[in-house]
Parts: C-alpha cells; structure tokens; sequence
C-alpha cells in the first residue's frame, strides 16, 4: 500500500509537469529565484533567457528548468549563486550566444554536454572565481563560434577542452587572465576572422594550434610568462594587420612562423627576455606599418629581418634599440644586412617526379666557402644537413647553384634551407623554400623571393 500510494504522488507531480508543459514565446530575464521558478512549465523558450541575480532572493537553483529543450535566442547566467547547471541537461539547442560570467560558486559546466548545434554567435565565459573548465561544450557538435570567443578571468580556470572541436571563429579569439591554465590545445582551429589574443597567462608553456593558417587582423601574444616557444602555430602563414609578441620572459624560439611572408601591419617585438634570435622572420618581405625591436635582453640575432630592411619594405618608422650583439640598435643592424657574406637573389625548390631541383643565385660573395643544404620534413621544425655545395669565395659576379634531393617521397611537405658559411666559420641561413611530391602530381610551395 505504501509502495502504491509513493508511486501515485510521484506520477501526480510529474503527469501534472508534463500537462502544464508548454512552449514560452519571448524574451524572458529573471532575476530572482521566484521567477526562476515561475518558468516550470517551459519546454523551449523561443527568445532569450537571461538568468541575472539582483541580489534581493539569489538564484541557487534551476531544477525548475528540468525539461527545457530549446532556447531561441541567447542564454546568458550572471552574477548568480548557482553551484550545478546538471537541471539544464535536457537542452539540446542555443541559437547565439552562451555567456557565463561572474558565478562565484560554479566549478564546471556540466548541465550543458548534449547541446547538439554545431555554432554558436558568441561564447563568453568571464570573471567565475572557481570555474575550472567548461569541458561539458566538447560533448556536442560545436565546430564554429560566428563571432567571438572570449574567455577572460577565471582565476582557476586549467582547461579549454570545450573548444577542442572548434575549427573555425569568425571574430576575435581571446584567451586573457587565466593564471591557472598551462595548455591550450585547438588543433582543429583553421581560421579567425578578426583579432586573436594570449594574453596574461603566467603559467601557460604549451600551445598546439596545429591547423591554424589564417589571423584576419592583429595577433597578439603577451604577458604569457612561462610560454617558451611557438611552435603551436607550425602553418600560420597569414596576419591581416600587426603582430605583436611583448613581454613573454621565458620565450626563446619563434622559428615555427617561417612561413609568414609579410604583416600588413605593425611588426612588435618587445621585452622578450630570453629570446637570442629573431629566427622564423626571415620569409617575411614587407610590413606595412612600423617595426619595432626593442628591449630584449639577450637578442643578438637579427639576421632574419634583413629582407624587408635592405628592401626599405616597412612602411612605418624602423626602431631597433635596448637589445644585445648585432642586434643592439638600428645602426649595427643596418651594417650587419649590408655585410651580409652573401646577397642571395633567387633560391627555389623545382619537384619533378621522384626528386626535387633546388637552384639559387647570388648577386655577390664576400668570404663565402660554401652552402650546407639543410631540409625539413616536418613543416620546418627540425632541419638536417642534406648536402655541400662550394662555393666561389669572393665575387662580384653573380652565380647559379644547384642540388639534386633524390631522398624524396610522395606526401610530405618538404622545406629547404642554405646555411651559408665562411672561410672563418661564421655563418647565415637563407629563407626557406617549400616543394613536396604527391603521388604523379607535384606541389611547389614557397620560394624566395615570393612570386609576384
């Protein structure tokens, strides 16, 4: 009998959910826990809910919400006391933005892993003190953010895994003021249409943005203290306006952005403490606005910049000073490019069949015993010495060379570089060129210079 009379109370709660279950046309904001509730009946909401505590009766609980399918418009949870977004498990759809900002006692997502869109307008998750992932948005089909993507001030924040399906951001890309994430992995992420920004991360070390090739305007990567290289962006070949790296101590190697081949913008490379070489910079021939090289302590190296300064092919104003070496000040730089033991005016890569022609010329030789042929197979992050070729000492004159790589195979993207070195032994390395076999087609990718 008591087992008969449990079952009656609970199928006459549920069965009266269900026949008061109903579509709710509009926008709605609740502010309260009273009008939380007052949204029982709902089984989608056809315009925006935004869930925004004002403070007079806090939002401790959405199981009022159990049963609601669809939101048409934005869902946004604010200020709010919520520790468990589980009662929105039923939600399979959010048409445009999802915010989540500044909810103080929520640690996860979870709640939200069968969303089943494949986009979103904007995804910003912002200023919740004990958030530490959001991992639950990598249980659906998100693939693409419209807009913006802003992930800002979470102060124990240790995972993007929500946005390891994403392949491509219409708008900004920011990652700002997590002091608690180490990695960031998007290796799926083709494409950003406006800014992409690191910024204020002081224990991030790691980035895999493996099959990032586009930034549609300014780059910017600062104040991200344990960062020591980049070689999450192995085939970025396109910034739409400035590039900035400023102010990341432990940074000692940009090699992998060899293949970017100008910056429509400003060029910043500022206060970078432990970075002896501008190394990865030297396909880029021309930048529209200023240069700046200042205030890194150890950067010695700046051979890699002298295409676009031998070129005069920066549009703005050139200042290098406050670095170390050959790379201290402008006046040392522009003698360093003009001495250069080689002017090298043409090196490419010709696939044929089952090899690959690399021919370059030189204008003039000062002191030049030869060229060491380095190539690459893994997209120019590691080089191995491949062949010697002599060269002519001293000349005015110009010269051809040529080498033959019969060690070729279909289906690799081959890189090319001349380690040029002198009789004294000091040495210089030249652009870097591109060429891969596939199958009984051939691909010549980047040469030097770059065809007009």
């Amino acid at each position: 009998m008591r087992i008969l009379t449990t079952t009656l109370v609970f199928c006459t709660l549920v069965c009266a959910k269900v026949a008061f279950a109903q579509p709710c046309f509009g926008n709605f904001t609740v502010s309260t826990q009273a009008l939380v509730n007052s949204l029982s009946t709902c089984t989608l909401i056809t315009g925006d809910l935004l869930i925004i505590d004002n403070g007079t009766d806090p939002i401790t609980d959405l199981s009022p919400l159990a049963g609601l399918t669809s939101i048409g418009r934005d869902l946004y949870i604010q200020n709010t006391s919520l520790t468990d977004l589980s009662p929105l498990s039923t939600l399979t759809n959010i048409t445009r933005d999802i915010r989540i900002i500044n909810n103080d006692l929520l640690a996860n997502l979870g709640g939200l892993e069968n969303l089943g869109m494949s986009s979103v307008r904007d995804l910003l998750i912002q200023e919740n003190a004990i958030l530490t992932n959001f991992d639950a948005l990598a249980s659906g089909n998100l693939t693409s953010v419209t807009r913006n993507v802003n992930i800002r001030n979470n102060a124990l924040m240790t995972s993007l895994g929500g946005l390891i399906n994403i392949e491509s951001i219409g708008g900004n890309f920011s990652i700002f003021g997590l002091p608690a994430l180490t990695t960031i992995g998007l290796p799926l992420l083709e494409y950003v249409g406006n800014s992409f920004t690191l910024q204020n991360n002081t224990t991030l070390s790691t980035l895999n943005f493996a099959s990032l090739a586009i930034v549609g305007n300014n780059m910017a990567i600062i104040n991200n203290d344990a960062l020591l290289n980049l070689d999450g962006f192995p085939v970025l070949i396109i910034i739409g306006n400035s590039l900035t790296i400023q102010n990341n101590e432990a940074l000692e190697d940009i090699s992998a952005l060899l293949f970017l081949a100008s910056i429509n913008g400003n060029l910043f490379i500022i206060n970078n403490n432990a970075l002896p070489s501008l190394d990865g910079l030297q396909n880029i021939d021309m930048i529209s606005g200023d240069l700046t090289i200042t205030n890194n302590d150890v950067l010695s190296n700046c051979e890699a910049i002298c295409t676009v300064i031998n070129n005069m092919s920066v549009g703005g104003v050139t200042t290098i000073s406050s670095n170390s070496g050959l790379c201290a000040n402008i006046t040392i730089v522009d003698f360093v490019c003009v001495v250069l033991p080689i002017e090298l005016t043409r090196f490419s890569a010709t696939p044929g069949r089952d090899n690959i022609l690399l021919t370059w010329e030189t204008a003039t030789e000062l002191n030049n015993a030869g060229f060491e042929i380095q190539r690459s197979s893994n997209d120019g992050r590691d080089f191995a010495a491949i062949g010697w070729v002599t060269g002519a000492g001293t000349s005015q004159t110009a010269k051809t060379y040529s080498f033959m790589d019969r060690d070729v195979k279909p289906g690799i993207n081959y890189a090319y570089r001349l380690m040029q070195l002198d009789f004294d032994g000091a040495s210089s390395v030249s652009p870097v060129v591109t060429a891969s076999l596939k199958g009984e087609k051939f691909v010549i990718g980047a040469q030097y210079p770059n065809p007009v």
